[in-house]
């Protein structure tokens, strides 16, 4: 048996044990964080291999939990962008991680789909159009045709 068909094995063991002898979901939580902390390097080990297997599900989770969008309203919302950045038009995200969500961290409102410099780009400027403005001015009174 593999260690990861021997990990899974063994917590469904202790699922079924801590379920059904009424000890209920808080010591079952307490004894899975004392496992996890005496069994560091498995549970590192089970957790990256499950991410690697997993990725458009984990960016599908963090994009739900982000940003209230389903994975097909992210498509959606992309498509309608040309499949491109919002901002800059490229077509390739920028980054090895993909895309970025661009959002107010006043509201927390989801605005669209950015590439990651663009993304950096506002969050450095600290969403600010006034400083946007100037940043552009400026640039416009510096660039040497």
């Amino acid at each position: 048996m593999t260690r990861h068909l021997l990990l899974q094995s063994y917590m469904s063991r202790c699922i079924s044990r801590f379920m059904t002898d009424n000890q209920g979901p808080a010591r079952k939580q307490a004894y899975d964080a004392k496992w996890r902390k005496e069994n560091k390097a498995r549970t590192q080990e089970y957790f990256r291999d499950w991410y690697k297997a997993n990725k458009e599900r984990r960016s599908a989770s963090e994009r739900k939990r982000k940003y209230g969008l389903t994975a097909e309203q992210w498509a959606a919302v992309f498509d309608a962008q040309g499949g491109r950045c919002a901002i800059c038009l490229r077509d390739t995200p920028g980054s090895k991680r993909g895309w970025n969500g661009d959002h107010c961290h006043t509201m927390g409102v989801f605005r669209g789909i950015l590439c990651r410099q663009c993304n950096h780009g506002l969050g450095n400027f600290q969403d600010n159009i006034d400083n946007l403005r100037r940043a552009t001015a400026y640039l416009e009174r510096h660039i040497f045709a």
